[in-house]
């Protein structure tokens, strides 16, 4: 099968891939706008970016009517947001955030979500979550047309809390964290399956 994507439609280029690029962790985030309206949503074009400074970035596009979501209106005014991460316990809290609400709606009151007061940045956190990253934006680069591209928003990770039962040491357990991914369409997996590879330190033979 060869595909150019220059030729598909664009939700066809979605299709392709999200479906080729997976699975995909969940940026679970949390603004607040300058009215003081929390704001919640997943997005599943997310990743670590960087080290120094240590950096993540995920990227939105806009509602279908083709206006600016509340994440991109909040970023945009505090410079602040919270990337929460998803386990199998919030997932079904997690998808009714995803939601397209009015502007202006406070998604984690609105399903029940507990809000936690964050400690270097104003968004609050949501206590369902089993970690939670504050953030300050570095950087947003607009790629493709504003009306129907997508805004890459990378942030510096200034505070991480972890859950203590999943904390070994210097990082996550991966057998007790229960990470949700997102497939294609309405398509999730946990990342309770996992295998070891060494890291060779010599040429394979």
């Amino acid at each position: 099968m060869r595909i150019e994507l220059a030729r598909l439609k664009s939700w066809e280029r979605h299709e392709v891939l999200v479906s080729l690029v997976n699975p995909r962790p969940i940026a679970w985030v949390s603004t607040i706008g300058e009215d003081g309206t929390p704001n919640a949503a997943p997005y599943s074009f997310f990743t670590p970016v960087g080290m120094n400074p240590p950096a993540v970035a995920f990227s939105m596009g806009r509602r279908r009517g083709g206006d600016r979501k509340d994440t991109q209106r909040n970023i945009e005014a505090t410079k602040e947001f919270v990337v929460n991460v998803v386990d199998e316990a919030a997932s079904v809290a997690m998808n009714k955030t995803g939601f397209e609400y009015p502007p202006g709606v406070n998604e984690m009151a609105r399903v029940g979500l507990t809000m936690l007061p964050s400690e270097m940045v104003r968004p609050p956190r949501i206590g369902e979550a089993p970690a939670a990253l504050e953030c300050r934006l570095l950087q947003a680069v607009q790629i493709g047309a504003e009306t129907n591209g997508n805004l890459l928003v990378i942030g510096e990770v200034l505070l991480a809390h972890v859950r203590d039962d999943m904390w070994n040491n210097t990082e996550v357990d991966p057998h007790r964290a229960r990470f949700v991914g997102r497939m294609g369409g309405e398509l999730y997996c946990l990342t309770d399956h996992v295998f070891e590879m060494k890291r060779w330190r010599e040429p394979p033979a």
